[in-house]
Protein backbone atom coordinates (compact mmCIF):
# COMPACT_ATOMS: atom_id res chain seq x y z
CA UNK A 1 0.00 0.00 0.00
CA UNK A 2 1.62 3.50 -0.92
CA UNK A 3 2.01 6.30 2.29
CA UNK A 4 -1.12 8.23 0.47
CA UNK A 5 -3.36 5.49 0.28
CA UNK A 6 -2.59 4.24 3.60
CA UNK A 7 -3.20 7.86 5.10
CA UNK A 8 -6.83 7.68 3.26
CA UNK A 9 -7.72 4.72 5.17
CA UNK A 10 -10.44 4.45 8.06
CA UNK A 11 -9.32 5.41 11.95
CA UNK A 12 -10.02 2.39 14.20
CA UNK A 13 -13.91 2.74 15.59
CA UNK A 14 -12.88 3.55 18.49
CA UNK A 15 -10.44 6.06 17.18
CA UNK A 16 -13.01 7.95 15.42
CA UNK A 17 -13.47 11.95 15.33
CA UNK A 18 -16.69 12.64 16.98
CA UNK A 19 -17.46 16.19 15.83
CA UNK A 20 -19.70 18.54 18.31
CA UNK A 21 -22.48 18.99 16.18
CA UNK A 22 -23.27 14.97 15.89
CA UNK A 23 -21.04 13.80 12.80
CA UNK A 24 -18.68 11.22 13.34
CA UNK A 25 -15.58 11.33 10.99
CA UNK A 26 -13.47 8.16 10.49
CA UNK A 27 -10.80 9.62 7.61
CA UNK A 28 -9.42 12.45 5.94
CA UNK A 29 -11.88 12.43 3.41
CA UNK A 30 -14.47 12.99 5.70
CA UNK A 31 -12.82 15.28 7.39
CA UNK A 32 -11.99 17.73 4.32
CA UNK A 33 -15.73 17.39 4.00
CA UNK A 34 -16.85 18.22 6.91
CA UNK A 35 -14.58 21.19 7.35
CA UNK A 36 -16.56 22.51 4.23
CA UNK A 37 -19.66 22.44 5.59
CA UNK A 38 -19.44 22.89 9.52
CA UNK A 39 -20.27 26.17 11.12
CA UNK A 40 -17.99 28.46 12.73
CA UNK A 41 -19.36 27.95 15.78
CA UNK A 42 -18.41 23.63 15.42
CA UNK A 43 -15.00 24.92 14.40
CA UNK A 44 -14.16 26.99 16.78
CA UNK A 45 -15.51 24.45 19.62
CA UNK A 46 -12.99 22.26 17.85
CA UNK A 47 -10.59 24.77 17.38
CA UNK A 48 -9.50 27.72 19.81
CA UNK A 49 -6.70 29.58 21.68
CA UNK A 50 -7.30 26.09 24.15
CA UNK A 51 -7.03 23.24 21.81
CA UNK A 52 -6.91 21.81 18.60
CA UNK A 53 -8.89 19.06 18.00
CA UNK A 54 -8.45 18.44 14.54
CA UNK A 55 -4.24 18.70 15.18
CA UNK A 56 -4.32 16.13 17.88
CA UNK A 57 -6.71 13.71 16.06
CA UNK A 58 -4.20 13.76 12.65
CA UNK A 59 -1.12 13.77 14.84
CA UNK A 60 -2.00 11.06 17.51
CA UNK A 61 -4.42 8.46 15.33
CA UNK A 62 -2.88 8.80 12.18
CA UNK A 63 0.63 9.75 13.06
CA UNK A 64 1.32 12.59 10.31
CA UNK A 65 2.92 15.50 12.42
CA UNK A 66 3.60 17.64 8.94
CA UNK A 67 -0.40 17.35 8.26
CA UNK A 68 -1.03 17.92 11.79
CA UNK A 69 1.33 21.00 11.80
CA UNK A 70 -0.19 22.32 9.08
CA UNK A 71 -3.52 22.43 9.78
CA UNK A 72 -2.99 24.07 13.60
CA UNK A 73 -1.48 26.93 11.22
CA UNK A 74 -4.62 26.98 9.54
CA UNK A 75 -6.17 30.38 10.20
CA UNK A 76 -9.93 28.72 9.33
CA UNK A 77 -11.68 25.89 8.44
CA UNK A 78 -11.68 26.80 4.70
CA UNK A 79 -7.88 26.38 5.00
CA UNK A 80 -7.75 23.78 6.15
CA UNK A 81 -10.13 22.26 4.09
CA UNK A 82 -7.86 23.37 1.10
CA UNK A 83 -4.83 21.73 2.62
CA UNK A 84 -6.02 18.23 3.18
CA UNK A 85 -7.23 18.64 -0.19
CA UNK A 86 -3.99 19.42 -1.78
CA UNK A 87 -1.99 16.82 0.33
CA UNK A 88 -4.58 14.02 -0.52
CA UNK A 89 -5.75 15.22 -3.67
CA UNK A 90 -9.26 14.31 -2.45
Amino acid sequence: MTKKNEKLKDAPEDRRFWVCDGRVLKNFRELEKALRTMSDGTYNYHVNGGKNDFYNWIKDVFKDKNLAEALKKSRNKTSAANKLKRKFKL
